[in-house]
């Protein structure tokens, strides 16, 4: 849990990263949810984008988990970044209405969130307890 939470937060720092770069955070996260819920408001749709976005980042957390199952200190790196790039792969193959902010950025940028995803995870491992 605290390797997912861990993950959201530097993945969605990220985001508002290069939506503040553009028309805002609200904008990228609204454009991820209009893909799905085209008559939304722009906060609701906003909303959207972000549970999508949390959704995604549990799946990549639980399959990262999943990997380091039996060394969970050790050697945490090249799952994680086994993980960014089956995501990152992942970003291109679903359709943009389930795939929320992420799908609606340059390839560029993606790699670079996803990137931050895999370090995400290996620094939320680290936090996540022994037992």
């Amino acid at each position: 849990m605290r390797t997912a939470c861990v993950a959201a937060a530097g993945t969605i720092g990220a985001l508002g990263m290069l939506a503040h770069r553009r028309a805002g955070v609200g904008a990228l996260f609204a454009t991820g949810g209009e893909r799905l819920a085209p008559t939304a408001s722009l906060w609701g749709a906003a909303l959207l984008g972000l549970v999508i976005h949390v959704a995604w980042i549990a799946v990549w957390s639980a399959l990262f988990a999943a990997f380091t199952q039996r060394e969970r200190r050790s050697g945490a790196s090249i799952p994680a970044l086994i993980v960014a790039v089956i995501a990152f792969g992942v970003s291109f193959a679903i359709p943009e209405a389930l795939g929320g902010p992420l799908t609606t950025l340059p390839t560029a940028e993606r790699a670079l969130v996803h990137l931050v995803l895999a370090i995400s995870l290996v620094l939320g491992m680290r936090l996540a307890p022994a037992g």
